[in-house]
């Protein structure tokens, strides 16, 4: 597991994440 290859997995969870989170928001403001 080389850091170059892991880091951008790891931001790409978190962007997913926060898609995710932001998601969720629009549905309870909805």
């Amino acid at each position: 597991m080389n850091p170059i290859t892991n880091e951008p997995a790891l931001y790409l969870k978190d962007k997913d994440l926060l898609v995710i989170a932001d998601l969720h928001i629009g549905i309870e403001y909805e």
